[in-house]
């Protein structure tokens, strides 16, 4: 750039998708905020990806490129915040488009707060998703769905949060969070909680803004969904094991639900009553899909989201409890971890 530091860098992992990459890309480029910067980190990217950075780049000198050698997301974006130059560093995922006053949003919410060193808002369902991404987007919005979570999905009143109130596709942290020598951990999934989890411990201060929110890609498929819903879990079993103070009893709620699923079969025979909580469980599902498919006017919905909402706890359930017994997975890398390296 050739105005001085921009205020803001806003980070963007690439691997393999193109098309959302430049799409994400092109909504940052025209945010009605000039003075920022794009660093793409181009992890280990296939070639279709490397074209497009480059012709991105190419095309407007506020992009910068990172290229990292095949490490975890969750390293990459330590990449980027070594190469940005802006108080403000705004992570946000390749498949997120922000509208045009997102940033402009963003910056009004930190200097209206300056003592919240981390700000977020909600990722709200891209429009031109398919029925299916939609459903399941009104789904993580609905408190039925994702509980004390919600808000991530869903435009709440303003307020301070917790880290359960925001997500890292839209979640801006200033950069004297990362002075302190603040990193995203090297495992991939719940990174943004550990690092939310360790920057409270430390006191510094949340915010969460209905006016800072972006469109988000769902998975479009009921196994990539319930893929990424297992995914979930895994990350908030990470974040429990490296920052507890991120721990709230909601998360467990899923547990109980799936060991009583689990230990049906065996009580059913001899305990009265204890189909008296599935009972209700269906009820509540039934009722949630109800109201979300008249207030989308999908009534077909009505049929197809009471096993999706059993679907998406239990999923929950079994990614949480399987990382939280063994143990996350050594962190993925797909190529040979050397330096990094930045290109402008």
């Amino acid at each position: 750039m050739s105005n001085g530091d921009p205020r803001l860098s806003a980070i963007v992992v690439a691997h393999r998708r193109p098309v959302l990459l430049r799409r994400c890309v092109d909504s940052l480029l025209q945010q009605t905020e000039r003075a920022l910067e794009v660093v793409i980190v181009s992890n280990d990217a296939s070639e279709a990806v490397e074209r497009t950075v480059d012709d991105l780049s190419k095309r407007d000198d506020r992009v910068k490129t990172v290229r990292s050698p095949g490490v975890s997301a969750s390293e990459a974006r330590n990449y980027g915040v070594s190469a940005a130059r802006g108080a403000i560093l705004y992570f946000v995922d390749d498949d997120v488009e922000a509208p045009p006053g997102a940033v402009a949003a963003l910056l009004d919410t930190c200097e209206r707060h300056p003592g919240a060193s981390i700000v977020g808002g909600p990722n709200l369902t891209h429009p031109d998703d398919p029925d299916f991404a939609q459903m399941t987007g009104e789904l993580l919005a609905s408190a039925w769905g994702t509980g004390v979570a919600h808000g991530r999905y869903a435009k709440l009143s303003p307020r301070a949060a917790r880290e359960r109130h925001l997500i890292l596709c839209n979640l801006a942290v200033r950069r004297a969070v990362f002075d302190e020598g603040a990193r995203f951990p090297l495992h991939f999934g719940g990174e943004e909680n550990v690092l939310m989890g360790g920057a409270d411990a430390r006191g510094h201060e949340l915010w969460y803004s209905p006016d800072v929110w972006v469109h988000h890609h769902r998975r479009a498929s009921l196994r990539t969904y319930a893929t990424q819903m297992v995914r979930y879990g895994d990350g908030r079993a990470i974040a429990l094991r490296n920052a507890p103070r991120t721990f709230h009893p909601a998360y467990l709620v899923p547990v109980a639900f799936l060991a009583y699923l689990a230990a049906l079969p065996l009580v059913a025979p001899s305990i009265p009553y204890s189909f008296t909580p599935l009972v209700f469980y269906a009820v509540g599902s039934v009722a949630s899909g109800v109201s979300i498919a008249s207030r989308r006017r999908r009534f077909s919905w009505a049929l197809k989201l009471p096993p999706l909402f059993l679907l998406t706890h239990v999923a929950y359930a079994v990614g949480l409890v399987r990382t939280l017994v063994r143990g996350p997975p050594a962190p993925r890398r797909t190529g040979n971890a050397g330096p990094m390296r930045t290109e402008i």
